[in-house]
């Protein structure tokens, strides 16, 4: 399964503000923070992870980043430690470490064992990770983890059913079934749902925002596989006219710049 991580809201930082100091009659001390304050947008961060750990072939930007989230406490602390297993799980399958891989997504699960989801996001969340990990399983196993896939997303929608990311993985898990067990059918409906969602329906601080590209990403590979280029164009420059900065969209423009046979 193909992942795109895009877009999430921002997660506050704790800051530390130091005093001044002043001479005895002097003016009084000023604030001055020693850093500059910023959010904590753990999407952007998770992103920028993934490419340092590729770039030196170490995990340890995922440490780091972890340490920042559990100094920035927040309601969705648990669900961005959880998010953030599922990039390093993605940074080890691309070292073709598939031992440490499973690991990782094993730990991000393991919070929502230890705590668990009662928000929408918690379970598209849960969902996609539970996903993700099919990969790891086989046969009846497999089975199973796509139906725990299917009712935690729309578990998330009925709590919610402007959930963009619920979509999304009701879409997606439709796309990677196979034809023989049922898939593909209703893949395009969940996809084109998605993206007629706000990227949040709460404004409050630090709810993700992810999974309108990765909607997008996946609509324009079931439109290639269909054989639809037309539409797989269409919605491709929309893609690309949204996320102008995007690691992985050039690459599936290069794929469909190649001469594909059209349905009638």
């Amino acid at each position: 399964m193909k992942f795109m991580l895009t877009k999430i809201p921002a997660m506050t930082g704790l800051c530390l503000v130091l005093l001044g100091g002043s001479a005895p009659g002097g003016k009084l001390p000023s604030l001055r923070p020693p850093l500059e304050v910023r959010p904590l947008n753990v999407q952007a961060e998770s992103d920028k992870a993934l490419a340092e750990a590729l770039r030196s072939q170490s995990p340890a930007a995922f440490g780091r980043l972890r340490q920042r989230i559990r100094h920035a406490p927040s309601p969705y602390t648990r669900y961005w430690l959880s998010y953030l297993a599922l990039y390093e799980s993605i940074y080890y399958l691309r070292q073709a470490d598939r031992g440490r891989a499973e690991q990782a997504i094993r730990q991000g699960l393991a919070l929502f064992q230890e705590h668990p989801p009662q928000r929408s996001e918690d379970f598209a969340l849960l969902a996609y990770m539970q996903g993700f990990a099919i990969q790891f399983r086989s046969g009846m196993a497999a089975a199973a983890a796509s139906a725990k896939v299917r009712d935690n997303a729309t578990q998330a929608l009925q709590l919610d059913a402007r959930n963009l990311r619920a979509y999304y993985v009701l879409g997606s898990t439709d796309f990677y079934t196979p034809a023989r067990y049922g898939g593909g059918k209703k893949a395009e409906a969940f996809l084109l749902k998605a993206l007629t969602m706000p990227d949040q329906t709460t404004k409050a601080a630090q709810t993700p925002a992810w999974g309108r590209e990765q909607a997008y990403e996946l609509l324009v590979k079931l439109y290639q596989r269909e054989s639809r280029p037309v539409l797989a164009r269409r919605y491709y420059a929309e893609a690309r006219r949204l996320f102008p900065g995007s690691q992985t969209l050039p690459e599936l423009g290069r794929s469909l710049a190649r001469p594909v046979a059209a349905n009638p």
